[in-house]
């Protein structure tokens, strides 16, 4: 996290990264507490939760219609999955299964307590594509490193990327929105659910419609770490070994 917060934020010197990453654990260990406190969050939503669309878009139009809802490990993004309960609709969401198999099963029944479907990222897309085939909604936490994925600008560097959001939109024609559950003081929060990031044109690959899809959900989640840094996520090396070198910075 530290290596990677210095790459992201050059202009911040050692002591500011160093806050940062304290500042960053400790969000990690409030969205523990989220999903450990779902239940009354949703039982006190009025208070707590405020739900935000742009501009242009009703989720309340996608029920029973495929859609894909794409965030970041930025801020409080478990509680994105409160828009299901919220706006009436089916959601399905991928999430990693933690390598230590005690935890994996404790962190999977935390989140069971949150109103969505779950679905293993090992191995997903064949349900991903059954879910959207019967006109549901997907939701992705897309903002990792992908090693042999596209290579998408990231803060300016390029990085192998996932960019199968964008790839399930193009093949199910249905529209990609970003989504951003922002964590405010005195355990409230604010889920944004943006205008659809479509692509440019039409006519080109299936690779670069994604691609160029992608680099705009990227322009999002910039935009969200460079106001909120401290509540970014990124405990695995976020870029490939020789962007860090060619910073200065030991990325091993």
């Amino acid at each position: 996290m530290r290596r990677n917060l210095a790459l992201a934020f050059p202009d911040k010197n050692r002591r500011e990264i160093e806050l940062l990453t304290r500042d960053a654990c400790g969000n990690l260990g409030c969205a523990i507490a989220d999903l450990a406190s779902a239940e009354r969050i949703w039982a006190e939503r009025n208070q707590r939760i405020e739900f935000v669309m742009e501009d242009g878009v009703d989720l309340r139009e996608y029920r029973g219609r495929p859609a894909v809802l794409v965030t970041g490990h930025i801020g409080a993004w478990q509680i994105a999955g409160y828009i299901a309960a919220e706006y009436a609709l089916r959601i399905t969401t991928v999430y990693a299964p933690e390598k230590n198999p005690y935890l994996s099963d404790w962190a999977l029944k935390l989140r069971s307590t949150l109103p969505c479907n779950f679905i293993s990222r090992d191995g997903c897309m064949r349900g991903l594509m059954k879910e959207l085939k019967q006109g549901s909604i997907v939701g992705l936490t897309s903002d990792t490193r992908l090693d042999g994925g596209d290579m998408v600008p990231f803060f300016g560097i390029p990085t192998p990327t996932n960019t199968t959001a964008a790839r399930l939109a193009i093949h199910h024609k249905c529209e990609l929105f970003p989504v951003r559950a922002e964590r405010l003081p005195g355990m409230r929060f604010r889920i944004t659910i943006y205008r659809a990031i479509r692509a440019d044109n039409t006519a080109a690959s299936v690779s670069e419609q994604a691609r160029k899809m992608t680099q705009k959900l990227f322009e999002h989640f910039e935009a969200w770490i460079r106001e909120t840094p401290d509540q970014w996520m990124c405990f695995g090396r976020r870029w490939p070994q020789e962007a860090y070198a060619d910073a200065g910075i030991d990325a091993r």
